[in-house]
């Protein structure tokens, strides 16, 4: 048995919404792709997929490692299975072995975030070029992002009590929150919406007289300089 576009968008499309699923049919691909997959190794459900590996998301054998012999995630930097495995965790209370040593599912507000921090430097003066011109490749894309999770992964070495994947949370929320693509809050140009923040931060975003917009302002390249260069609009397979 397969998915159709009329079934997904049947179960996904809210009753009063009139216009179709996007990309229903390269969606359809991936999750049929995703269920003949597993049908062929024995799984009849993700939940046996977890069971048989024991619960080890990454490593051999894990989830990660099953995850990415399929379409839809076979990105080579795991964007969306380590996210699976994150709201799994964090979200729904899934225990999994090794989900500290699993890396950032790195999107774009990240990527833009930590080119403006300067807590990502890209030195290769063709690279750079090319995110100019908004011309970056896939190859370009996955070494970037890959560039950004290892950021990540260093970040949450000095962070007591945390991990790549809860340093991205905290992280993803302020950058799309506060250092948005067009008038990032330390401009002064918006008003800013604390309740959006991760609650771990929103009493240091209250702060008074003085205060720029933002918490990383005191060492930001870009709030530094008076640049806000926006990220590369570059979507690939992976977002």
């Amino acid at each position: 048995m397969t998915l159709s576009c009329d079934r997904l968008e049947r179960a996904l499309a809210p009753a009063a919404q009139t216009a179709a699923l996007f990309g229903a049919s390269s969606r359809v691909s991936l999750i049929n792709d995703l269920g003949h997959r597993m049908t062929c190794a024995g799984y009849s459900s993700f939940e046996k997929l977890y069971d048989a590996v024991n619960g080890r998301c990454c490593g051999t054998p894990s989830i990660i490692l099953f995850l990415k012999c399929t379409e839809a995630y076979s990105d080579p930097v795991e964007k969306k299975a380590r996210l699976l495995v994150g709201l799994l965790r964090d979200a729904h209370g899934w225990e999994f072995d090794g989900a500290r040593e699993l890396g950032a599912p790195v999107d774009y507000h990240e990527i833009r975030g930590h080119l403006r921090i300067g807590t990502v430097v890209i030195n290769d003066s063709v690279l750079n070029r090319k995110i100019k011109a908004d011309c970056v490749s896939g190859c370009d894309d996955n070494l970037i992002r890959a560039g950004v999770s290892t950021a990540i992964e260093t970040i949450a070495r000095y962070t007591e009590d945390s991990d790549p994947l809860r340093i991205h949370y905290v992280l993803w929320k302020h950058f799309r929150v506060i250092c948005r693509r067009y008038e990032p809050s330390c401009c002064g140009q918006s008003t800013l919406d604390v309740d959006q923040l991760d609650p771990a931060f929103v009493e240091s975003f209250r702060a008074g007289t003085g205060w720029s917009g933002c918490a990383f302002s005191s060492f930001c390249d870009s709030f530094k300089h008076g640049r806000f260069p926006a990220e590369y609009s570059y979507g690939g397979d992976y977002y």
